[in-house]
């Protein structure tokens, strides 16, 4: 019996120290341009030889290095162990690249990770403008060179620095030649240096002034050269940027009739605050939209109301929203004000909200519910009003027309009274 006991423990205790292969692939980052430096992780929880798929002729490799880490899991009593192998070096073409999956090799079983989707593009990283003999280079960063009017775009100050940057004494911002509307980021974070190659050669990177703009007009839009003076190690180093172009696309013709400017992604919700009502009082339709785009150019939407349905008042709006680098994210509530002068059970029809939609590249429509609601006859209603017929009319005029005559005769007889005693006086 205490034999089979200890075998039982046995395999409890290696069934809970048992534990299946996990590893994963990352590429940081996974959107860059030709020439920038990446690094390519794989993480396993055991340890073998590591081999990633699909790089051969689109990556060059500067370097490589392994690390282990463990790390104590409470919730399982024991120390796990995580193997990372990881290589530096840049993607040599422009284009869209699957990396992996990469695979370990453990006791002759092999175990596959996921895949890593790559976008190598040109940018305005173009690192052919780099100049080796200068100590540093300043670029202005646009996550699009070709948008649609009210496309959200990312734009950030980026600075390249050969010595050591300790500190920036002089900055003067972008600015932009047409309409954009412009927002700074809510969260633009610490200045990050990091390490970059451009052209074989290594630099200190990092980025300010990180925005999101609107471009509102059809057609070539430049945004104007930042200066920046940067103390390194080696003294002052003054940089100035060249211009940066985009170009923005018009909306698809034909507009739809409802098309109130919103540009992104958006689900949309409703509701009215009232069931029942009286006669002649305001029913309240709420529109609740939900998303990521341009949310500031969202505008109420003009109501097709039925009969007995009027807009008592402009519709108010509110907006709530942060900035991030891929637009604008939050809701916009609209809330309606309806005056209701029919009775009975009334229908509120559904309306519209359309809106170009970036990932399809076509408009779509939302609608709002269709709600029914109750119209109670108000208390004006109820009372009678008087009128008066022609017989009534016909009885009464006599009586009327005998009172008036009387009276001008006593007005008569008073003043005839009146002057024959004033007469009277003067003979006397």
């Amino acid at each position: 019996m205490k034999v089979l006991i200890q075998v039982i423990l046995i395999i409890i205790t290696s069934l809970s120290f048992a534990q299946s292969v996990k590893i994963t692939l990352t590429v940081e980052p996974s959107t860059l341009s030709a020439g920038e430096e990446v690094t390519i992780s794989v993480s396993s929880n055991t340890s073998g030889r590591v081999y990633i798929e699909n790089l051969n002729n689109i990556f060059q490799e500067y370097g490589s290095f392994e690390s282990v880490n463990q790390t104590f899991n409470g919730s399982k009593g024991r120390w796990v162990t995580n193997y990372t192998l990881s290589k530096t070096g840049s993607f040599l073409k422009e284009g869209t690249f699957t990396v992996g999956p990469a695979l370990i090799e453990v006791n002759g079983k092999r175990y596959y990770s996921n895949r890593v989707k790559v976008t190598v593009k040109k940018g305005s990283n173009n690192n052919d403008s780099f100049d080796t003999n200068t100590g540093g280079k300043a670029q202005i960063f646009t996550s699009k060179d070709t948008c649609y009017l009210g496309e959200p775009v990312f734009v950030a100050a980026e600075i390249y620095s050969v010595p050591l940057p300790v500190n920036i004494e002089r900055y003067e911002s972008y600015s932009f030649d047409g309409f954009m509307e412009s927002h700074e980021l809510a969260h633009p974070g610490v200045i990050d240096l990091k390490k970059k190659r451009v052209n074989n050669r290594r630099y200190y990177y990092f980025s300010i002034d990180k925005k999101n703009i609107l471009p509102g007009r059809v057609g070539h839009m430049n945004i104007l050269p930042f200066k920046i003076t940067l103390s390194t190690e080696k003294g002052l180093l003054p940089m100035i940027a060249e211009k940066k172009s985009i170009y923005v696309l018009p909306l698809p013709l034909p507009e739809p009739l409802s098309f109130c400017g919103a540009v992104g992604t958006f689900s949309l919700k409703s509701r009215i605050h009232q069931e029942t009502i009286h006669q002649n009082e305001v029913l309240y339709l709420t529109v609740k939209i939900k998303g990521k785009g341009n949310l500031s150019w969202i505008s109420p939407v003009k109501l097709s109301l039925p009969k007995g349905i009027s807009l008592y008042e402009e519709a108010k709006i509110e907006k709530a929203f942060i900035v991030e680098e891929d637009g604008q994210q939050g809701e916009v509530r609209i809330k309606y004000p309806l005056q209701v002068s029919k009775t009975g059970r009334l229908r509120l029809p559904p309306f519209p909200f359309v809106y170009f939609n970036l990932q399809t590249e076509q408009y779509d429509t939302l609608f709002t519910k269709e709600f029914h609601f109750d119209v109670i006859p108000s208390d004006d209603s109820k009372v009678e009003k008087y009128t008066f017929s022609k017989n009534d009319q016909s009885s009464d005029f006599p009586v009327v027309l005998f009172v008036s005559g009387v009276i001008l005769l006593l007005i008569a007889g008073i003043f005839v009274y009146l002057k024959q005693r004033r007469g009277n006086n003067k003979d006397n």
